[in-house]
């Protein structure tokens, strides 16, 4: 990519996912081997190709939103197979759900954070019109003026959860 030209220490990661992928697809690759090894052989070769530093996964999410109760367990079966296969020549990541309830239900915390280089913690959309007051989408601290979650409470879930702060 060209943005190693300007800063030659920048590292460039290729992603995969988002809100409208939902949970289907990964779901079904996460549950199978062969899907899993051509998924890792192809962001490899994707990287290689385009001179990507790493890979980042943002499955929205494990065990919700159309995906099955197992997924939980197998995208940390993938997680390590991906760590497995890129060693520490590529970075690896993930873009996950931020609370509590969604790390319950989605997220392997502890084999997770050993086998990803960083976890994007998506902290925004943490209030919205399904409050009854109007508040920061996204606060960093508690607002007991408007009940719900913050950005410190998230984080801290993921570290009771075992992640490595």
């Amino acid at each position: 990519t060209n943005l190693k030209l300007i800063n030659p220490k920048a590292k460039t990661l290729v992603a995969i996912g988002g809100w409208n992928e939902g949970s289907e697809k990964y779901s079904s690759v996460a549950a199978n081997l062969t899907f899993r090894k051509n998924l890792i052989n192809s962001a490899i070769e994707l990287m290689n190709k385009y001179g990507f530093d790493g890979f980042d996964i943002d499955w929205e999410y494990p065990g919700q939103r159309g995906g099955r109760p197992e997924d939980k367990a197998n995208f940390a079966t993938l997680v390590k197979e991906f760590r497995a296969a890129f060693g520490t020549r590529y970075l690896l990541s993930i873009a996950s759900g931020a609370t509590g309830e969604m790390i319950s239900i989605s997220y392997d915390v502890p084999t997770l954070s050993q086998n990803l280089d960083f976890i994007n913690v998506m902290t925004y959309d943490l209030h919205g019109v399904w409050d009854h007051a109007t508040g920061h989408n996204a606060p960093l601290y508690p607002n007991f003026a408007v009940p719900g979650t913050s950005v410190s409470q998230c984080i801290d879930a993921w570290i009771a959860n075992g992640a490595n702060p």
